[in-house]
């Protein structure tokens, strides 16, 4: 099961169970809070979180991902058999064993078992807001069969962006790089996956990329003025093939009337009746067109 809301604070003697995706944008464990995460469990904080001082009853055994700060402040004990990725580490408790949090470097893991590889650092960079260019760097490798670029909107599903092959073992410098032909619009997150021989894996920490590069996409309305009892459409052109749109009737007040999920075309293009059942009365509306991180919005006047 999976979880999306705003801000939690677990408060002195709540309690809180983790079994499945819990996505916040702001997490907090007061001091007393009992925190408890199974090891399928995966928690997406995209913001902080902060662990009070002497909060000492926090055990992690899924992964936590963080694109903000992770401050774990005095007296603060986790323990667990998960991992920690965050952007930034700051406090002085103990995160599986690292003492203080503040020792940890920044946009790293925390875990148990460390990546089995020495990571100098990983970065990615949009350029021009067409690719995306990935470096990392290692400085020690062990048993090391390949590298995965993987990348994401929410922070839960990913998507394999391109293969480089390790070096197996190794302790010098070795750079690494791999260009994204075609990152997503709006936010994005990336991460290099490590996979050993055996099979076995490890993640880095994520770099957040935030692309806004003008949308070619066309959306329109016609006929526009129309009349009560006609039809009236809404067109799309110049998505990608078989994309899906979010397709929203509101009225003046902000209300929501209608909503519908359509899809392109293989030439990355729709056409749908806005009031399919003539039910809209003389007035203006507002038709919202939502796909990816892109919103269109056009206003309807019904005679």
């Amino acid at each position: 099961m999976s979880t999306l809301t705003y801000d939690i604070s677990i408060k002195s003697g709540a309690t809180l169970n983790v079994y499945g995706t819990l996505e916040v944008f702001d997490l907090e464990f007061s001091n007393g809070s009992i925190i408890y995460t199974d090891e399928s469990s995966t928690i997406i904080v995209h913001g902080d979180l902060t662990n009070k001082n002497n909060s000492d009853d926090v055990v992690l055994n899924g992964d936590v991902t963080i694109t903000g700060e992770f401050y774990n402040g005095n007296g603060g004990i986790i323990t667990g058999s998960g991992s920690i990725t965050a952007g930034t580490f700051t406090g002085g408790g103990t995160t599986f064993g690292t003492i203080p949090n503040s020792s940890i470097p920044d946009d790293s893991i925390a875990s148990e078992d460390p990546l089995p590889i020495e990571l100098i650092y990983f970065s990615a960079e949009l350029n021009n807001n067409k690719t995306v260019n990935i470096k990392w760097t290692t400085a020690v490798e062990i048993n090391n069969s390949f590298f995965t670029i993987e990348k994401t909107r929410d922070g839960k599903t990913y998507e394999a962006v391109g293969v480089v092959p390790g070096s197996s073992n190794s302790n010098y410098v070795i750079n690494y790089s791999l260009t994204d032909e075609n990152p997503y619009f709006g936010i994005s997150y990336y991460r290099l996956k490590q996979t050993d021989i055996d099979g076995r894996f490890s993640l880095s920490s994520i770099v957040v990329i935030r692309n806004n590069q003008q949308s070619t996409a066309q959306f329109n309305l016609y006929p526009n003025p129309t009349l009560v009892g006609q039809s009236s459409y809404v067109d799309i052109q110049g998505l990608e093939s078989e994309k899906e749109v979010l397709v929203v009737v509101l009225n003046i007040m902000g209300q929501e009337l209608y909503s519908k999920v359509i899809f392109t075309n293989t030439n990355g293009a729709a056409v749908e009746a806005i009031d399919p059942y003539n039910q809209l009365s003389c007035g203006t509306y507002i038709i919202i067109g939502t796909s990816d991180d892109r919103v269109y919005k056009k206003k309807l006047i019904i005679k």
